[in-house]
């Protein structure tokens, strides 16, 4: 089973980021894939394939991470890994130490099966990026987009499976912690 551990967001985010999706999508001449608004969450961590016999396991260590509610501010839009070679568009959060540590707690319980993360960016993928005409234009394009303030707060985490299709994946809920 494939799997990752995500925060997910509030439909009233989802709408906006729907919308500006909708903004975007004539300014950009390339060949992206949107992701879903109801499909939008922040991944914390990707666990990739799981063999049914670890789960229960790794279920018990995650129900033992501690959460300690904090917000999230929307702040800006941008690219990974750079303007010059955007692979995956995104809209991000003003730097959150509380969210650090709420991936470090995560990644430390499932450091039994998984690799440990050195680099963390908390972020809403909103498109992957299959082809790129003017790279340059994607960062100026993103800049010029106001965002709406908008805070969300932090409570839980979800451990989500996901199934390859070929007009996307489908997310299915597995836990709650």
């Amino acid at each position: 089973m494939r799997l990752f551990l995500a925060v997910e967001i509030p439909e009233a985010l989802k709408k906006i980021l729907g919308d500006i999706q909708e903004e975007l999508k004539p300014k950009i001449k390339s060949k992206l894939t949107w992701v879903r608004p109801e499909q939008m969450h922040i991944t914390l961590k990707f666990l990739g394939e799981v063999g049914e016999d670890a789960i229960p396991e790794i279920l018990t260590s995650l129900s033992s991470i501690k959460i300690i509610p904090f917000s999230l501010r929307l702040q800006r839009l941008g690219c990974f890994p750079n303007a010059r070679n955007p692979r995956v568009l995104w809209a991000g959060y003003e730097e959150s130490q509380e969210l650090k540590e709420l991936h470090g707690r995560v990644d430390s319980a499932v450091s039994q099966w998984f690799e440990q993360e050195k680099h963390f960016k908390g972020h809403v993928t909103i498109a992957r990026v299959k082809y790129i005409e003017e790279s340059g234009s994607v960062a100026e394009i993103l800049n010029a987009i106001t965002l709406p303030p908008f805070t969300m707060d932090v409570s839980g985490i979800t451990l989500f499976s996901s199934e390859l299709k070929g007009d996307g994946p489908i997310y299915t809920l597995v836990a709650t912690f």
